[in-house]
């Protein structure tokens, strides 16, 4: 059986490029993808061979992953550029309608994009994500000096390298949640530069600390107000989220007001953990798949 059509692209943007790997035909109804923190667009290639071929896949290398240009260096990084960044690839494939994907951090910034965007997002998927932790305001100040001073830490240390064995180790086990071989291969293929000590992680350092937006419950609250397209949202039965928030008010209320924003809008549990849709595509694809293919879609 011939396998799908994978095309790498590169955007240009003011501070370098923006890699997206993308599948299917662009006269098919398209899907943006964003991924998570430290992670690349090859945490989808296990799902997306799975998902319906009637649609237009395009993953993004967010911002210092992968293959895309990190933004501009000496100052912590910002939410909102992330949001802001998917306009770029909406606006170069031209889209006026589209459906959001996104894992994770990923699925954040897309949640923000689909409360400012109203009118371009169809449909939101939300892969392990509700919400960006809330920010109380008499600790904003405390937060961001603690990050100012270990991004600064963090830019004086040289560069570690690795066998791909080391490389492929760390990728399975020494991250907050495990991937399986397979998973972290996906990952290792868009994560590794070549050098001549060795390998090198490619991504931005700065992404190992949160981003998120200095937000507190109530104004995130608000922004999920404004979601108004069918939300899915995907949670794993070894879900780190409800572990830690599963009991929180807070996280009953962003997840009450996500199912608010349509009458077909739905949280769905699945087996897996953080990174469910790359540790076991074959659980979640079938839940994608039925959220896609809705018949009462306005795509």
């Amino acid at each position: 059986m011939e396998g799908p059509t994978v095309e790498e692209i590169r955007i240009t943007v003011p501070w370098g490029v923006l890699a997206v790997k993308c599948w299917h035909s662009r006269l098919l109804k398209p899907v943006l993808v964003a991924h998570g923190l430290t992670e690349n667009a090859g945490s989808f290639d296990r799902l997306i061979p799975l998902l319906p071929k009637e649609f237009f896949y395009v993953v993004v290398d967010l911002p210092g992953h992968g293959f895309s240009t990190p933004f501009p260096g000496g100052l912590p990084l910002d939410f909102m550029h992330y949001v802001h960044q998917l306009q770029w690839v909406v606006n170069h494939f031209r889209w006026q309608k589209f459906v959001l994907m996104g894992h994770s951090f990923g699925g954040h910034i897309s949640e923000f994009y689909a409360a400012t965007f109203r009118a371009e997002v169809e449909k939101l998927i939300l892969l392990e994500a509700w919400s960006p932790t809330p920010v109380a305001r008499e600790f904003y100040i405390v937060a961001q000096y603690n990050l100012m001073c270990e991004i600064t830490k963090a830019r004086n240390k040289p560069p570690r390298y690795y066998t791909y064995e080391e490389a492929l180790a760390i990728m399975m086990s020494e991250r907050w949640t495990k991937l399986n071989s397979k998973a972290a291969v996906a990952l290792l293929n868009r994560a590794l530069t070549r050098t001549d000590n060795g390998y090198v992680f490619n991504y931005d350092t700065r992404t190992r600390w949160e981003i998120k937006p200095a937000l507190d419950e109530y104004t995130l609250l608000t922004v999920y107000g404004r979601i108004r397209c069918p939300v899915l949202v995907v949670l794993g039965t070894e879900s780190e989220f409800k572990i830690i928030h599963g009991a929180s008010d807070f996280c009953k209320n962003v997840l009450d007001q996500l199912k608010k924003s349509h009458p077909r809008s739905r949280i769905v549990r699945v087996d897996g953990n953080h990174c469910l849709h790359n540790n076991n595509p074959e659980a979640v694809a079938p839940v994608i798949t039925q959220f896609l293919l809705d018949a009462k879609s306005n795509l």
